[in-house]
């Protein structure tokens, strides 16, 4: 993975399957972490900051949904 444990997102490159990268983001609900996490064709890398960028947004909308009464 490349991320430390406390970076705000986590990436692999063809980890699990040959010629798939995934990224994974982490949300919160009090002190439980769980994760959204997306994976996609590695020849689509150019891609990654546009994902990255909507994975921490979506992250961040679960979290706020998930923390906060409605």
């Amino acid at each position: 993975m490349d991320a430390s444990p406390l970076a705000p997102l986590s990436m692999d490159r063809e980890e699990y399957r040959r010629g798939t990268t995934c990224v994974a983001v982490r949300v919160y609900s009090g002190d439980q972490v769980g994760s959204l996490g997306i994976s996609f064709r590695s020849d689509r890398m150019y891609r990654t900051s546009e994902v990255k960028a909507q994975l921490l947004s979506s992250a961040l909308r679960v979290t706020r949904r998930l923390t906060l009464p409605e």
